[in-house]
């Protein structure tokens, strides 16, 4: 009896090595699926590092384009007012060009002045 006790024990024991066994072969497991999930993590924080930079290099493109974008807007006022400005210089200088003598009233008026001057000659000499 005290045999079959000491087989029953050794049998026990056996059983229990062995599921010690599946065990440290399951702890084995699940220690290389924890470091192939630190590896993925490692991975996707790399990632999210490269992603984050893109993202800083987008707004400092976006920021450098929309301090152009004011210059643009700045000289495109500038370039208006003067447009405006000269175009009312034009008008004024048109304004003042309708009021200058031109050659054909030069012609007529010397036309004029001499057979003024002939006339007033005749009526003297007359």
């Amino acid at each position: 009896m005290s045999q079959q006790i000491l087989e029953q024990i050794l049998d026990e024991l056996k059983g229990m090595k062995l599921e010690q066994h599946e065990m440290k072969n399951e702890m084995s497991s699940f220690k290389q699926e924890q470091l192939e999930m630190k590896n993925d993590v490692y991975g996707i924080k790399q990632k999210l590092n490269e992603v984050k930079q893109t993202q800083n290099k987008m707004q400092n493109d976006l920021q450098t384009t929309s301090d152009r974008l004011t210059s643009i807007e700045s000289q495109q006022n500038t370039i208006q007012e003067q447009t405006a400005k000269l175009s009312e210089y034009h008008s004024e200088v048109l304004a003042k060009l309708e009021h200058v003598v031109t050659k054909d009233d030069l012609e007529y008026f010397d036309k004029k002045i001499g057979e003024h001057e002939r006339e007033i000659f005749k009526l003297k000499n007359a």
